[in-house]
């Protein structure tokens, strides 16, 4: 996967709506499909064991997940040419499935860290399966992926980095919170004042975490694509103006995108359509079509793997749905939850491994939550 295409077009409410509708302790609830791991990520298990009652802010996700004090080698895990992610991580977050890790992390000659877009984007490739994992075993794994790729004193330099990203995320969490009118109600004018005021808030908040250099870096481009939409969108609901008048203006405002935002905008919509096809085919019960989608669409050295993955992950899921069938039969209405828990968790024992354990019982959360919200 080109960083070129994956990141550099995606317009910027869109792009902080999913990122952070991802991010783990906020907002996220792993489905069935979240089923797709391994049991050969010991370290990262103590990890998701460490649970507290009140939400953490980044800043103490970070703090507890010393990654050094948990795992004697990271280089057991990655090596500074590692191009895709360990096959472990990538069974547990499908999404990464016949991909390459989206960015890198480059040094000067002195070892410092470069600061530029490869570096978001690498924070991102790793955060974005956040929803598919849990936070915690998404951030362990980037920061393992930072010590086995770069050395002192790059290394300090990207995880204090990682620590502002997250905290520019929290923060920006709010402004994609706020309550909007219901959808029947909106007008043009009024979408158009929402996203003109979040896109000033959000890049607001990018200045007040992030240096002017990393802001540069990480958000320029796509500032510059944020401020292009916010401009066509003012052309047109522009009423003064005559239909020929209004696509001259926006005829002008294209030619003023950066090029390489203007070379990549049929590409990036075929690989993203390519990539929404293969999430919702993985998801289905349908061997035959996921192949043929698969061979249509990547690399032929990269089809056996991925069809490996697929039919593990098809055979977790049977086995979610065998043990939710059996744990019918063993619950009743009546009975208390911290019954109905304890009967999961002897049940998840028999059914999954250590790490399955975990995803396991989020999904039991879940689906908890939802019967709980149907008889309210």
């Amino acid at each position: 996967m080109n960083k070129s295409t994956y990141t550099l077009l995606i317009p910027l409410l869109t792009v902080t709506l999913i990122v952070l509708a991802t991010l783990g302790y906020w907002v996220s609830h792993p489905t069935t499909d979240s089923l797709e791991f391994s049991a050969q990520t010991a370290p990262i298990t103590e990890l998701t064991q460490q649970t507290s009652s009140e939400p953490e802010t980044p800043k103490q996700t970070l703090e507890r997940l010393n990654i050094r004090e948990i795992q004697a080698s990271a280089e057991d895990y990655y090596q500074p040419d590692s191009k895709t992610v360990r096959p472990e991580f990538a069974e547990m977050a499908p999404s990464l499935i016949g991909t390459d890790i989206d960015g890198q992390l480059a040094t000067d000659s002195e070892g410092n860290l470069i600061i530029e877009l490869d570096v978001r984007d690498t924070f991102d490739y790793f955060l974005n399966t956040i929803g598919q994992v849990p936070p915690e075993v998404a951030i362990a794994e980037l920061r393992a992926f930072i010590d086995g790729k770069v050395a002192p004193p790059a290394n300090e330099q990207a995880m204090g980095l990682l620590e502002d990203y997250l905290e520019y995320k929290a923060a920006a969490l709010t402004v994609m919170s706020q309550p909007m009118i219901p959808a029947q109600e909106q007008t043009r004018e009024y979408q158009f004042q929402v996203l003109a005021s979040s896109l000033t808030q959000l890049q607001s908040l990018q200045e007040q975490y992030l240096s002017a250099e990393v802001n540069d870096a990480f958000f320029g481009i796509e500032n510059s694509y944020a401020d292009y939409t916010v401009q066509t969108m003012a052309i047109q609901l522009d009423n003064s103006l005559s239909s020929e008048q209004k696509a001259q203006q926006i005829m002008m405002l294209n030619e003023q995108l950066p090029e390489e935002l203007s070379r990549s905008s049929q590409h990036l919509k075929k690989e993203r359509t390519i990539a929404q096809t293969t999430t919702s085919l993985a998801t289905a019960d349908n061997r035959d079509a996921y192949l043929a989608h698969i061979e249509a669409n990547y690399p032929s050295e990269k089809v056996a793997g991925i069809m490996a993955d697929y039919d593990q992950s098809q055979q977790r899921n049977t086995r979610y749905q065998n043990y939710r069938e059996e744990l019918e039969t063993l619950t009743h209405e009546g009975m208390q939850v911290s019954e109905i828990k304890a009967i999961e968790a002897s049940l998840r024992q028999q059914y999954f491994s250590e790490h399955e354990q975990l995803i396991a019982a989020s999904e039991d959360d879940r689906l908890r939550r939802e019967q709980q919200s149907e008889k309210l």
